[in-house]
């Protein structure tokens, strides 16, 4: 994934006064027309990825965020907006597909003994706790640094 830079982008200035505990409500609804609605996502469960891709929107077009200190609502303009730019921080699929296989219930919430071995092997067996100590946080910690 690819770091993009803000300049002069300070949260205290240029961030959202609302926190990011949005009500329970669906990223998106496919509809199948007297048939079903499948809806994705949940709203709840946080839009960091577009409200940090909609605050830097604003501070690049030089408009001051809202002074809404609560979430906007489901179906309201800004809402749709952060989904959108929700969607779009998820780099072409490859952060849900990234989560998803970390997710996997057959990988081990611990470190396995036999781990080091699969590995040597070149199989990622690795645990959930190790993926994310060992590789996702230095990714993390670098973007943040930078």
């Amino acid at each position: 994934m690819t770091t993009v830079l803000v300049p002069r982008f300070t949260p205290q200035t240029a961030g959202f006064r609302f926190r990011n505990a949005f009500a329970p409500a669906p990223i998106r609804e496919l509809r199948i027309q007297g048939v079903a609605t499948l809806t994705v996502g949940d709203a709840a469960n946080g839009l960091c990825g577009g409200m940090s891709f909609s605050a830097a929107d604003l501070h690049r077009a030089e408009v001051a965020p809202p002074s809404d200190t609560t979430p906007p609502v489901a179906g309201s303009p800004a809402f749709d907006y952060i989904v959108n730019r929700q969607i779009a921080s998820f780099a072409g699929g490859i952060v849900p597909l990234r989560f998803y296989r970390l997710m996997d219930p057959s990988r081990p919430e611990r470190e396995p003994i036999w781990a080091p071995w699969l590995g040597w092997a070149g199989v990622d067996r690795h645990s959930r706790t190790y993926v994310m100590v060992h590789e996702e946080w230095p990714r993390i910690r670098r973007d943040l640094d930078q």
